[in-house]
């Protein structure tokens, strides 16, 4: 018993809000699940604010794979460090959403309108897929992919 207890505490991460039944299981986890979670963490990437960006980027490493963090981290510091020295904020507007659940990937496209030192910049349509792990019942994020460039 000692060495469940120790050895066996999980951490799960959830979105902060859930809209109808999800499903997540040790070797399981539903489309609705993936895509309220993908969409959240995108969310969290994608609608920041000189001021919001620290925040929202260290929320959203909280779900990153610990294989795959040393990658993210770096380029959401950089941005970081960018959206702060240019007061830049954006805003994106989700239009749909794709799930693959056997490949643990969403598709989610819509448009992103940027803003810079309150100016509106052209608002323009993208892409992402994020890419998921899921060990031991927990839903980990893998990567957050720009595809937009690849569909033109």
């Amino acid at each position: 018993i000692v060495y469940i207890s120790i050895y066996k505490t999980q951490t799960k991460l959830i979105p902060p809000t859930i809209k109808g039944s999800i499903t997540v299981g040790r070797d399981y986890v539903d489309e609705n699940y993936l895509s309220q979670t993908a969409e959240y963490l995108l969310w969290l990437r994608l609608n920041v604010t000189p001021s919001t960006v620290v925040t929202n980027y260290g929320q959203l490493l909280q779900y990153v794979d610990s294989a795959d963090y040393n990658q993210l981290q770096p380029t959401l510091a950089a941005e970081a460090d960018t959206i702060k020295k240019h007061s830049v904020s954006s805003v994106f507007y989700k239009k749909e959403t794709m799930i693959s659940l056997a490949d643990l990937q969403v598709k989610i496209t819509g448009s992103l309108q940027k803003y810079a030192k309150a100016r509106p910049l052209p608002k323009i349509e993208k892409s992402y897929i994020l890419s998921f792990r899921h060990s031991h019942g927990t839903i980990t994020l893998s990567s957050i992919v720009d595809v937009s460039k690849q569909e033109d």
